[in-house]
């Protein structure tokens, strides 16, 4: 397989390319990138301090979690891995849709890319009854206020049958039997994330 590495260059003109709601990325958005890390929800949650509207990208992570604090399994260079921060001023209460948003969101890009996959709440992302992702919201709250949630999302992309190590999981080149652009399918998320911001907040 000849899968492209999510460079920042690679994804964002691919948001340039197909949306003409590029304008949609707030000022300020910035695109972090790593080639191996703990954990992208992780690092999204020690540095919201410093970071507004962001994404943190890695092309594999050791310590990945998933619900429950349970392990998220990746392999190098085959799945999305990613995590937003968004900089948003709701009440506690008001962020509990975000996972099923987010959800949502994925699955009608996926359709878009000729995959019909459904969401299962709270957080999981099915093709059948096989697993293909997860989603995982984390806030943080100042003076009773949400303050940036952090949403992180895990898609199996390229992954072979060998290369997934649990019975139950699928990914996106397992279910159509082709290569996939994981640049692309990453681009269309960024976009319909932030263009749901930018339409809720005006």
């Amino acid at each position: 397989m000849h899968d492209f590495r999510l460079y920042e260059d690679s994804v964002i003109s691919e948001i340039k390319r197909k949306h003409s709601a590029y304008s949609v990325l707030p000022n300020g958005f910035r695109y972090i990138y790593f080639e191996n890390i703990d954990s992208t929800n992780k690092f999204a949650k020690e540095h919201a301090g410093e970071l507004e509207n962001a994404i943190i990208v890695a092309e594999d992570q050791y310590a990945g979690v998933g619900k429950n604090s349970s392990h998220w399994w990746s392999s190098p260079c085959r799945s999305i891995l990613a995590t937003i921060i968004l900089s948003i001023d709701l009440e506690p209460a008001e962020t509990i849709v975000y996972p099923l948003l987010v959800g949502v969101i994925i699955r009608e890009v996926l359709a878009e890319h000729g995959v019909e996959a459904e969401v299962k709440w709270p957080n999981d992302i099915y093709i059948g009854d096989k697993k293909l992702g997860g989603i995982l919201c984390e806030t943080i709250i100042e003076n009773g206020k949400t303050e940036k949630l952090i949403i992180g999302f895990g898609i199996n992309v390229n992954q072979t049958k060998d290369e997934m190590t649990l019975y139950n999981m699928t990914s996106l080149y397992e279910y159509k039997g082709i290569e996939f652009n994981r640049c692309e399918i990453l681009a269309d998320i960024i976009a319909k994330i932030f263009e749901h911001m930018k339409d809720s907040s005006s």
